[in-house]
């Protein structure tokens, strides 16, 4: 190898989303149920929905935000996707919480939908059946958890199962990076029993080159480790994009990867 080598720069850049809409969670209907049990639950959801992640807007803040009437309004219309789009909009929500709850005989029933604020349509729905208050508050975490699982886009599952691609990657960069340190320290090692000053220029050069090779092999490495590890992680990204960024004194080349 002849020539000074320009080292090739390869990086990682994350770059965060929003996850799950944010959620605007109106009074719920009752039958049989008392509006003071009804707020409790109500308050209980949402502090579960919070514990899963996802940013709740509570009746009382939507209240105070809109007013009772309005919220009342808003909540009783009869073209759902127009109040729907119009109470997301007012709150800046992407969705609403609609939930029903009962009373039958012994045991208490929650139906939970999640309906977009732009078309009215269901995002995610579960249910929920218990005997006994503490039962029924247990069945609502769970509840939580399957709504948060709906509602956050999925990070590549079978992606994940592939982390090992870019490990494997990453230690055969490794492996030839240290042969090719090997090699440069062999190659200097031989400069002082050059037999002319051709024989020595050639020999760095070829030393400088298999150098040079070795950093970008370890930088590779590195990306590969750190690829592998957020791919176990976090799942595949969402989206891959490739970066190349060239000048006279070298290249430079990227991913950006979004999860």
């Amino acid at each position: 190898m002849t020539g000074e080598m320009n080292v090739i720069a390869l990086g990682l850049v994350l770059a965060a989303s929003a996850t799950a809409p944010k959620l605007a969670m109106p009074s719920w209907q009752r039958v049989e149920v008392t509006p003071e049990l009804g707020a409790f639950y109500a308050d209980h959801l949402a502090r579960a929905l919070r514990a899963n992640g996802l940013d709740v807007i509570t009746s009382e803040e939507i209240s105070a935000l809109l007013g009772v009437e309005r919220e009342k309004q808003l909540l009783g219309c009869s073209d759902g996707s127009s109040c729907m789009a119009e109470l997301g909009n007012a709150l800046g929500c992407g969705a609403v919480v609609r939930v029903s709850v009962a009373r039958l005989d012994a045991s208490l029933r929650a139906n939970i939908s999640v309906l977009s604020a732009i078309d009215g349509a269901v995002k995610a729905e579960t249910s929920v059946t218990a005997d006994g208050q503490e039962r029924f508050f247990s069945e609502l975490d769970g509840a939580a958890a399957r709504l948060a699982d709906q509602l956050t886009p999925k990070t590549g599952g079978q992606v994940r199962k592939l982390f090992w691609v870019p490990a494997a990657v990453g230690a055969l960069a490794l492996l030839l990076g240290i042969t090719g340190e090997v090699v440069a320290q062999v190659t200097y090692g031989q400069l002082d029993s050059a037999a002319s000053y051709s024989e020595a220029q050639r020999l760095a050069q070829l030393g400088k080159g298999a150098q040079g090779l070795g950093a970008v092999l370890f930088v590779a490495a590195g990306v590969g480790a750190a690829g592998a590890a957020l791919m176990y992680v976090l799942g595949g990204p969402r989206e891959v994009t490739p970066t190349i960024e060239v000048a006279p004194t070298g290249a430079k080349v990227g991913l950006l990867l979004r999860w």
